[in-house]
């Protein structure tokens, strides 16, 4: 089902069967809306770029939205091959803007960021982001990473590698 633009109703309007339907499909809409996930193969990815790049170019998901609010949802569990390893994350949209900064450059510590203590610590990463105000239309989503030395390693064991994205 769609989302349907509600009419304005008026004193006297007749009440039919196809405008009761059309509001019957914009609250199915509500109750499912635009999604999409990725499950990285089972197959570890090693990243060691000092500036933000995918964290799998197969990766990118793909909303077309009403209009809104998006929520991104990470999820994996990371090593790194040194100690104090800065890993930071970010998300670029449409390949042109990055969600820690609305613009076309990312901030420094992306939207947010791990500092590992040694390296046989392993980060487990729960997050859930949110991305206001977008216009209706079609998205790429695409979780990006980066670290100031060494690198990191997404592990395929225990929990994979796995995002989301949903309309609001």
């Amino acid at each position: 089902m769609t989302w349907k633009t509600p009419r304005n109703w008026a004193i006297g309007d007749a009440v039919t069967r196809a405008r009761l339907n059309a509001i019957s499909d914009s609250l199915a809409a509500l109750k499912d809306p635009p999604s999409d996930e990725y499950l990285v193969p089972a197959v570890d990815i090693a990243i060691s770029s000092t500036s933000l790049v995918d964290i799998d170019s197969a990766g990118g998901l793909l909303i077309t939205t009403y209009g809104g609010d998006l929520l991104i949802g990470l999820n994996f569990s990371t090593t790194t091959s040194v100690a104090s390893v800065q890993v930071t994350y970010d998300i670029l949209l449409n390949n042109l803007t990055y969600l820690s900064s609305r613009t076309a450059t990312a901030r420094a510590n992306g939207v947010f960021y791990v500092t590992t203590a040694v390296t046989t610590d392993k980060q487990y990463i729960n997050a859930v982001l949110r991305w206001p105000g977008l216009a209706a239309g079609t998205y790429s989503v695409m979780p990006q990473v980066k670290v100031n030395t060494g690198s990191v390693t997404f592990k395929a064991t225990n929990t994979g590698a796995y995002w989301w994205v949903r309309e609001d």
